[in-house]
């Protein structure tokens, strides 16, 4: 094993009263619901009085969409101090929640008024708030015996809920339950409620495949058969896995078939299904927008099986553990191994890249799941990544995958629990407001791939543009369509791309990806800095300059609080966020698997970079979250090294 040296790191310490470094609650436009239903107008989102719509928010998973109602109270104020403005709502269903939405009952038919009571409670004060709601429908239900179902299937009745009409009427069954449900705090049931923007029909699903391939049992397997061969009566259906030859995955066939006609078949019974979800959820009187499946893998007749829906949503992780490696104990899923890798250094596959292959053109889109999680060195680039590329690309929403409520620095560090990372709630505080106020201007173009039948209905049903092409997605909006009519010109954006450096500027020309250097900058009037590795010697911003002895691998970046550019600004914020571990945490000697994962206190990274402003200005710095005043900056005479005071975060009041 290999300790971590610590002889240059500091104890992250707290006294248990603080929950994020800011409060940026005054960012939400309480309480949700105000300006009416969001609704789908082209590629954006906009609520009823026609006032623009977007989230940035995080998923509640499981027994945490039940919290006892002193819980909820924390939980909605931590989130709205955050700036936080949607949660996601996410594994209700899943028997290994307690409580779930069913009250962890021996069936899976009604839901329980007692876990209904805790979430009622828990929407109406994130409505109150301004927090809005997105309800998954199935996610991780298990059908037994109790509901009927004789023959059993995967969780989340993967692939076999697409076309069993069993299992289609429990789903709809469900629904109903759930959306003709009144809140007793609210007095509204959830389909009459705005502060709900969304629903997902079936969670990361398809009825090709599972996440890598074909999972059906026998009697579902020879069911679809049958449903087969009633439209294409002398041909044989195949049935597939998903092939990693290709970046994220496309299609090989498992068992052999007619490849075209069996293509075809699953494209029209998945689109048939979403259909049929859709109306009845519209028949019962559900208002919110609609989504069918944020499906994994980039298969593009389930991208083109979602078209219709009124959403598209997607998820996305760098560097997941493998859980698969240490039998699919979710308990130790820290311990799973991981490549360690810097997304920033991977200019064709990143976060970015990955999700843009879900984008279409022509519709809303929300990337409901997201993380580069714990133990991963870098995943401080992630949050300004996701956040500042998904501006200029013009997405409507981001949630972060996962959250529970812990004041800052007395929990453990886990997974996915931004909650227990000082690190990610420190960036929330530059993010937030960055997002909400879109700092980083959206691209006025776009870049669109147009996906033709031939592609549809032939292996692997898997596009490469974004690999031929991913600096395109650090420039300009980019998206599918099915539309084969639609013109695209890539020649005019070359110019964005710097063929010496590898650096690709954006558009708006506030962003700058810099692979080979493994970091991007910002560079616009109100928010300006380097997430990445910080080269040694001096760089420069308009703002500020940052000066390191040696590369240092940190997210540094000012952003004007009241909303004036950062040289004329009065109160500015400047975090300098480094790698954040615990104490006597170990890895394995190529630090790819964490074998202990060590104690409280946290610690952080101390860096050296020390920060003049450019401004000429003189500015009280106070460090936060205490608020404390702990130096004058004189001119751009005096450095500041924001480590040294033992905190990410410090806000500057120009005298």
């Amino acid at each position: 094993m290999h300790a971590q040296n610590t002889s240059d790191w500091y104890d992250i310490s707290f006294d248990g009263t603080f929950f994020s470094y800011v409060d940026w609650s005054s960012l939400l436009d309480a309480p949700a619901g105000k300006h009416g239903f969001v609704k789908g107008v082209g590629a954006e989102l906009y609520f009823e009085d026609h006032s623009e719509a977007r989230f940035l928010g995080v998923n509640l998973v499981g027994a945490n969409c039940f919290p006892a109602k002193e819980n909820a109270d924390k939980m909605v104020q931590q989130l709205a101090q955050m700036g936080c403005n949607l949660v996601r709502l996410h594994h209700l269903d899943a028997a290994w929640a307690n409580p779930n939405i069913f009250g962890n009952t021996s069936g899976t038919r009604s839901i329980h008024a007692g876990s209904m009571d805790k979430l009622d409670y828990l929407i109406s004060q994130l409505k109150q708030k301004g927090i809005y709601v997105f309800i998954d429908l199935l996610v991780h239900r298990t059908f037994t015996t109790n509901d009927s179902v004789v023959h059993s299937c995967e969780p989340g009745g993967k692939q076999a809920a697409f076309f069993d009409p069993l299992l289609i009427d429990l789903q709809k069954e469900y629904a109903a339950q759930i959306f003709s449900h009144v809140n007793r705090y609210t007095n509204l049931a959830y389909k009459d409620e705005p502060a709900i923007i969304g629903t997902c029909i079936i969670n990361e699903a398809s009825i090709i495949a599972l996440y890598d391939g074909d999972c059906l049992t026998p009697h579902y397997k020879k069911q679809l058969q049958q449903l087969f061969v009633q439209k294409f009566p002398d041909k044989k259906l195949a049935f597939f896995d998903i092939d990693y030859r290709y970046t994220e995955g496309g299609l090989k066939v498992k068992e052999d078939g007619d490849v075209f006609e069996s293509l075809i078949f699953y494209t029209e019974t998945e689109t048939t299904y979403f259909s049929n979800m859709k109306s009845y959820l519209r028949s019962i009187g559900v208002k919110c927008l609609i989504s069918g499946s944020n499906y994994p893998r980039p298969v593009l007749n389930n991208m083109h099986s979602n078209k219709d829906n009124d959403l598209i949503i997607a998820n996305n992780y760098w560097d997941h553990p493998k859980v698969h490696l240490i039998a699919n104990d979710w308990s130790r899923v820290a311990e799973g191994p991981i490549d360690n890798l810097s997304q920033l250094k991977q200019a064709g596959k990143n976060m970015i890249v990955n999700l843009a292959r879900f984008r279409n053109i022509d519709k809303p889109f929300i990337v409901t799941e997201w993380s580069q999680p714990y133990p991963n060195t870098y995943r401080l680039e992630s949050f300004p990544f996701i956040a500042c590329y998904g501006l200029m690309q013009g997405w409507q929403g981001l949630c972060q995958f996962d959250y529970q409520p812990s004041p800052l620095g007395i929990a453990n560090l886990t997974s996915f629990n931004i909650g227990s990372m000082p690190d990610m709630m420190a960036q929330w505080s530059i993010m937030a407001p960055l997002f909400h106020k879109k700092y980083i201007q959206q691209a006025h173009s776009c870049i669109s791939e147009k996906i033709s039948e031939e592609m549809l209905y032939r292996l692997p049903a898997y596009s490469d543009f974004n690999e031929r092409y991913s600096f395109f997605n650090f420039i300009t909006k980019t998206g599918k369509t099915f539309d084969e009519t639609v013109e695209s010109n890539h020649a005019e954006f070359l110019s964005y791309l710097n063929t010496s450096t590898g650096e690709i500027t954006s558009e708006g020309r506030d962003l700058i990806f810099a692979p080979r250097q493994n970091h991007f900058r910002i560079q616009a009037d109100k928010v300006q800095g380097l997430v990445g590795k910080l080269p040694a010697g001096v760089t420069a911003f308009p703002f500020f300059s940052l000066e390191t002895e040696k590369p240092d691998f940190v997210c540094i970046i000012a952003l004007s609080e009241d909303g004036k550019a950062l040289a004329e600004s009065d109160s500015i914020l400047v975090c300098l966020i480094s790698e954040v571990i615990m104490t006597d945490q170990q890895f394995d000697f190529d630090r790819k698997r964490l074998q202990t994962q060590g104690r409280l206190p946290e610690k952080a990274h101390k860096s050296n970079t020390v920060i003049t402003i450019n401004t000429g200005f003189s500015y009280v710095v106070y460090k936060l979250p205490e608020q404390i005043a702990s130096k004058t900056l004189d001119g751009s005479k005096d450095v500041l090294n924001i480590s040294d005071g033992k905190t990410f975060m410090v806000r500057l009041k120009r005298k």
